[in-house]
């Protein structure tokens, strides 16, 4: 899962990959303010996510993400490519 501030959500709508929660076929297993996925990655809304002002080039800000990950054994199978379908 990936927690980024909703000004952030512009960009990652613009890649082909992105696809929108109402697009899902289960539609229950939702978080709140999940708005869709990119590369399996589940995406949610927060404000919690830091920005930091002015580090970036030019004296842009530079917008943080949280990313929340399940741990796969090496020995599992297909583990790689479980981890990437959720």
């Amino acid at each position: 899962m990936w927690d980024y501030r909703p000004d952030t959500m512009y960009d990652l709508q613009e890649d082909e990959a992105f696809v929108k929660v109402s697009q899902y076929q289960d539609k229950e297993n939702i978080y709140t303010g999940e708005v869709g996925r990119l590369f399996g990655v589940r995406l949610v809304e927060t404000t919690e996510a830091k920005i930091f002002e002015g580090a970036g080039a030019d004296g842009a800000d530079v917008a943080s993400v949280i990313v929340l990950a399940v741990r796969l054994r090496r020995d599992e199978p297909q583990g790689r490519k479980a981890a990437r379908d959720r």
